[in-house]
C-alpha cells in the first residue's frame, strides 16, 4: 500500500479484526465510492477481513451454534467466545496454503454446489493441529479448551454431512436414508468411541427445534425403551428436555396475571414448547409408564395441564372485574344486570383480565392434546357470549344517552372488543369496533360534519 508504513498498517488491520461484522458491513458501504487512495486502501482491507471471516464460518460453520447464545433453554456444549476466531488465527499462521486453497474453492462456489471438500479437509488439520506434538495454543486460552475443541473439529466433516441430510430424518425415514445415518455416526465412533453424542450435540442447534434430535436417536437405536436410553450415553438428551419442561412448568406455576398479555405470550411459548417435546419423547421412545422417563412425561403432562387448567378458570372472573356489571332496576323490585359506567376502567384489573383472555387465545391450537381442550372451548364460548352482550348494552346506552360519559363508555366498549379478538377471532372484534364507531355522539357530529 504506497504511502502506508507497515506499522501504521499493522495497526490499521488490528482495529479492522476487532470490529464486529454490522459495523464492518456499514463501514464498507460508505467507502464503496471512496476516491482518495488512503480510504480505497482501507476498503479493500475492510473487504478482505470480510471475506476471511466468511471463510472461517463457512469452514466452521456446524460449530458456529455452540460459539453463540443458544436461543433455546436446553443447555449443550458450548465453546468459549472468541476461541473459533483465535485457532483460525493460529491456523492461518501455520497453514496459510490450505487456507488460501480453501477461499478459492469458495470464491468458485455455485449456489447449488456441496461443500468444498478443502472445508473438511482444513478442519481435519485443524483438529491435528490443536491436538498433535506442539499442539496449537490460542493466546489467551486455556489448552484444556483447545483440546476440547479439537474434538469437536474432528466431528465437523461428518456434521456437515449429517446437517445437509438432516430434512430426511425429520420425517418419514426410508430405509437407505436410515443406514446413511447410522453410517455417519459408525464413522464417528472411529473418530473417538464416545463421538456420537458429541456429534448430536453439533447437530441439535441446527434442526427446527431441539427435540427433534429424538427423530435421530430414534432412528439410530431403532427405537429403543427409555429405561435403555436413561442408562446410555443418550441419556443427556433426554434429561435435559425433560428438565427444559420442569423449568417452564414452574414458571407456568408463576405466572403473574399483573404483566399483561406479555406474561401470557411467555406462558403459551412455555405450554406449547411443553407440549411438543412430550410429544416428542413419547413418538420416538419406547416410554415405560414407571419407566425413568416416561413417568417424569406423565407427571409433566398433569402438572401443565393442572397450571393451565387454574389459568382458564380464573378467566371469567378476573374479566368480571374488569368489566363490571350493577343491578338496575327495570320495575318494582325487579333487576338486571348493566354495564357498570361510572368510573374509568381500572387499568390494573384490566391488564390482569388481559393476560387471561390472551392465554385462552393462544392455547387454542394445543389444548386437545394437552387434555384441557373440553375447559377451554367451554371458557372461550362463555366469555364470548359475555362480552358480545356487554359491548351491546353500553352500545345500547350510548345509541339511547344514557351514558354518563361517552369517552369512558367507548374504552369500556373498546376492551370487550379486545378480549373477543383473543377468545373468538379479530373479524368479531372489528365488528364491534366498526358498531362503537357509528355510536351516540359520534354519529351525531359526523351527521352534522357532513351536512
Amino acid at each position: 500500500m504506497p504511502g502506508t508504513s507497515p506499522a501504521k498498517l499493522g495497526a490499521v488491520r488490528m482495529l479492522i479484526a476487532a470490529v464486529p461484522e454490522s459495523a464492518l458491513r456499514s463501514l464498507e458501504t460508505a467507502l464503496s465510492t471512496a476516491k482518495d487512495a488512503a480510504m480505497a486502501e482501507i476498503r479493500d482491507l475492510i473487504r478482505a477481513e470480510r471475506a476471511d471471516r466468511g471463510l472461517r464460518d463457512q469452514v466452521f460453520l456446524p460449530l458456529l451454534p455452540l460459539a453463540m447464545a443458544r436461543p433455546e433453554a436446553i443447555p449443550g456444549p458450548v465453546l468459549a467466545p472468541g476461541l473459533l476466531s483465535a485457532i483460525w488465527a493460529e491456523a492461518k499462521r501455520r497453514n496459510a496454503p490450505l487456507i488460501e486453497k480453501a477461499g478459492r474453492a469458495r470464491v468458485e462456489l455455485r449456489h447449488d454446489d456441496p461443500e468444498p471438500v478443502e472445508y473438511d479437509r482444513l478442519c481435519i488439520e485443524i483438529a491435528s493441529m490443536l491436538r498433535g506434538e506442539g499442539a496449537l495454543a490460542p493466546a489467551g486460552f486455556d489448552p484444556k479448551l483447545a483440546a476440547e475443541a479439537a474434538q469437536l473439529v474432528d466431528l465437523t466433516p461428518l456434521a456437515r454431512q449429517a446437517i445437509r441430510r438432516a430434512p430426511e430424518w425429520l420425517g418419514r425415514v426410508s430405509e437407505e436414508s436410515a443406514a446413511t445415518l447410522k453410517l455417519i455416526f459408525k464413522d464417528a465412533t472411529a473418530i473417538a468411541q464416545d463421538a456420537t453424542p458429541r456429534l448430536l450435540d453439533i447437530i441439535m442447534p441446527h434442526l427446527p427445534e431441539p427435540q427433534q434430535i429424538l427423530r435421530l436417536i430414534a432412528v439410530l437405536t431403532d427405537r429403543s425403551g427409555d429405561r435403555f436410553l436413561a442408562s446410555s450415553e443418550l441419556a443427556g438428551f433426554g434429561e435435559r428436555l425433560l428438565a427444559d419442561v420442569d423449568r417452564r412448568v414452574a414458571r407456568m406455576k408463576a405466572f403473574d396475571m399483573q404483566a399483561g398479555a406479555a406474561a401470557a405470550h411467555g406462558m403459551a411459548r412455555d405450554i406449547i414448547a411443553c407440549t411438543s417435546i412430550l410429544n416428542e419423547l413419547e413418538q420416538q421412545v419406547d416410554l415405560s409408564k414407571d419407566g425413568p422417563w416416561g413417568a417424569r412425561v406423565g407427571a409433566g403432562r398433569r402438572a401443565m395441564a393442572a397450571a393451565v387448567e387454574t389459568r382458564l378458570r380464573d378467566a371469567e372472573s378476573e374479566v368480571a372485574k374488569a368489566l363490571p356489571l350493577q343491578n338496575v332496576k327495570i320495575a318494582g323490585r325487579m333487576t338486571r344486570h348493566a354495564p357498570k359506567l361510572a368510573a374509568d376502567p381500572d387499568p390494573r384489573v384490566v391488564d390482569r383480565a388481559r393476560a387471561l383472555v390472551t392465554l385462552v387465545g393462544e392455547v387454542r391450537s394445543v389444548a386437545a392434546g394437552g387434555g384441557y381442550g373440553a375447559l377451554r372451548s367451554q371458557v372461550a364460548e362463555r366469555l364470548t357470549e359475555r362480552l358480545n352482550v356487554y359491548a351491546d348494552e353500553v352500545l345500547h346506552a350510548l345509541n339511547a344517552g344514557e351514558a354518563p360519559d361517552e369517552m369512558r363508555a367507548l374504552a369500556f366498549v373498546e376492551i370487550a372488543a379486545e378480549f373477543l379478538g383473543h377468545v373468538r377471532d379479530e373479524e368479531t372484534a372489528q365488528i364491534v369496533r366498526r358498531r362503537a364507531a357509528v355510536a351516540g355522539g359520534r354519529a351525531s357530529s359526523a351527521s352534522q360534519d357532513a351536512a
